[in-house]
């Protein structure tokens, strides 16, 4: 008990701390001081995008000031409690973390038509990584007598190159709690094609209306899944507007690839020792920013293909659909509210989605369905306090013991405490 209280003492202690210090620091980050623009000309509440800051991100990070200004480097540390509603094997029903993580970000012009963001992250019982990475070339010329704005990105994650949220990586619930279950499925693009992969491709702008994206991937160090077999094409397609204080976006996008077992992997028995996986998307964003108010609502579907075969159950094909819909609104850029809601659906198959206690599936099916809730408060613009509840109506396929051991849904429920400083 008194190592519980001391933790939380030191949770306390740390987000007065930095939040003192973020308030009289010099040093705001990196963009901010490379512009000499406030974060809020380029975001909302970060991680979301306004119409300028999709702009600037399209044009590779380049636009600056002119003033000479210190290194583009910045740093960000968060502090979070977790509390579940119920505990399970392994897993903790309550967690503060003290850091959760702490990140060094490089964020800027590298030369008149580069730049670079950069995320070198540390998280709690881990090592150094790099999180994030998207390095773009970009310029501008006219074709059909409108403009046309034209890169090239380097990136080690699917849709992380996106400039609406609603893709998968900045979509909410923007920060990971630390210790609460995952649904077997999972709420974004398939795992073994969007983690440990490094990506090159291009996209182009026309008439700030239609955006084009094609980028190919390759595993760097294997993962969850195996390696990847080739080249994993990711695609984007886009038309957006703006009129006054609204802007708005629909479009589509998908990734494919297979991925190769590892013949000692008790998986490959499963499901034989080459699968195939094809994601395809649509999605939609409307943002409407006017002072003291800002209204942002997004959506995507995907559809989910996997395909495998040579294994014990022999060759088979298995759909999935994952539904996300998300509407926030903040108050003098100080108050806001998001809310979330997901649902997953999806053929049975035991081999996919195996049973186990917490995050297996009795049934085999992956069926999950939920709703978030977030209120956040800036007391400054480089500070996010946020309380978020998640709640959970259906989990890996049942509501109650879901897993076989007696785990219902709700025990996955979860209470999430978060500060996020920026320096």
């Amino acid at each position: 008990m008194r190592y519980k209280i001391d933790k939380l003492a030191m949770l306390a202690g740390w987000a007065v701390l930095l939040w003192q210090f973020a308030g009289t620091a010099q040093a705001i980050p990196s963009f901010a001081r490379q512009t000499g623009m406030p974060c809020s000309a380029c975001h909302t509440v970060f991680p979301q995008l306004t119409a300028f800051g999709r702009d600037f991100k399209l044009n590779g990070y380049t636009l600056s000031s002119g003033e000479r200004r210190l290194p583009p480097l910045a740093a960000g540390v968060q502090l979070t409690y977790t509390r579940l509603g119920e505990a399970g094997q392994e897993l903790d029903g309550k967690k503060p973390r003290v850091p959760q993580s702490a990140s060094l970000y490089y964020g800027g012009r590298i030369t008149e038509k580069l730049g670079a963001f950069a995320q070198l992250a540390y998280e709690d019982e881990e090592d150094f990584a790099l999180e994030m990475a998207d390095i773009r070339y970009a310029d501008q010329t006219t074709f059909g007598r409108r403009n046309l704005l034209y890169g090239l990105t380097l990136n080690n994650m699917p849709t992380l190159q996106d400039v609406w949220n609603s893709t998968p990586v900045y979509m909410f619930p923007y920060e990971p709690t630390a210790i609460a279950p995952e649904p077997a499925a999972g709420l974004g693009l398939s795992m073994p094609l969007s983690m440990r992969v490094v990506g090159l491709g291009v996209y182009t702008l026309w008439d700030n209306a239609v955006y084009v994206e094609l980028t190919g991937y390759r595993s760097r160090d294997g993962g969850e899944m195996g390696e990847l077999m080739d080249v994993a094409p990711y695609w984007r397609l886009a038309y957006t507007g703006q009129r006054e204080s609204a802007s708005y976006a629909a479009g589509a996008y998908g990734i494919s690839g297979k991925t190769r077992l590892d013949a000692a992997d008790p998986m490959a028995m499963m499901l034989g020792m080459m699968q195939e996986y094809r994601d395809v998307a649509l999605d939609a964003q409307y943002q409407y920013v006017d002072d003291p108010h800002i209204v942002t609502a997004y959506a995507t579907w995907i559809r989910r293909r996997t395909e495998y075969g040579d294994s014990m159950t022999g060759a088979a094909a298995r759909d999935l659909d994952i539904l996300r819909l998300n509407a926030g609104y903040v108050y003098q850029r100080m108050y806001g509210v998001t809310l979330g809601y997901f649902a997953v659906r999806g053929d049975a198959d035991p081999a996919l989605y195996p049973p186990g206690e917490v995050e297996g599936s009795a049934s085999g099916r992956p069926d999950t369905r939920g709703a978030v809730l977030e209120f956040d408060y800036l007391p400054q613009l480089q500070t996010k306090l946020a309380l978020q509840y998640t709640a959970y109506d259906e989990f890996n396929g049942a509501s109650t013991n879901y897993d076989g051991f007696g785990r219902d849904a709700r025990d996955n429920n979860t209470l999430y405490l978060l500060a996020n400083f920026m320096f």
